[in-house]
């Protein structure tokens, strides 16, 4: 009987065991998949923005911009100022405007991504309620009767004793 004893609280344990690791596993690859989620977000916006001071940027159209209107402000008649805060202007203008394509396509691709997970969660789980409608004839022709047979000779082998 102690063997019996021991062999039990073993497979409990073991139970007990298998469930935490699939329960760590599960949220260990929900997280994975999140960074990398988050990760490729990031770098699409890396790209959109661009190397910080480096050419064809927000940043270097906008300092190319208010220089230019530092010197047009330090000599407002020179011709040559006034071309080039307009030429500045117009790449500023071109920037943002690139710049906002990209992060409206940014934000269509998310949303078109939870609309995709969505629809699959919604699918899983109407899978689910099939597998569990199905199974319900088979649980109460099969399993219960026998949980019943079961609890029955636990309760007569106790009243025994």
């Amino acid at each position: 009987m102690r063997i019996r004893e021991q062999a039990s609280a073993t497979s409990a344990v073991d139970r007990q065991i298998n469930l935490f690791v699939q329960s760590q596993l599960r949220t260990e690859t929900s997280g994975g998949a999140y960074a990398d989620q988050i990760s490729n977000v990031l770098a699409q916006l890396q790209s959109l923005y661009g190397t910080p001071g480096g050419t064809g940027t927000l940043e270097t159209a906008y300092n190319n911009f208010t220089s230019a209107l530092q010197a047009l402000s330090a000599n407002s008649g020179a011709q040559s100022a006034r071309s080039l805060a307009l030429t500045t202007a117009q790449s500023l203008a071109q920037e943002l405007n690139t710049t906002t394509q990209g992060i409206q396509q940014l934000r269509s691709n998310a949303q078109q991504d939870i609309g995709v997970s969505v629809n699959q969660v919604n699918n899983d789980l109407t899978q689910m309620r099939n597998s569990i409608r199905s199974s319900r004839p088979f649980l109460r022709t099969t399993i219960m009767p026998q949980r019943c047979r079961i609890s029955a000779t636990t309760r007569s082998t106790i009243s025994r004793s």
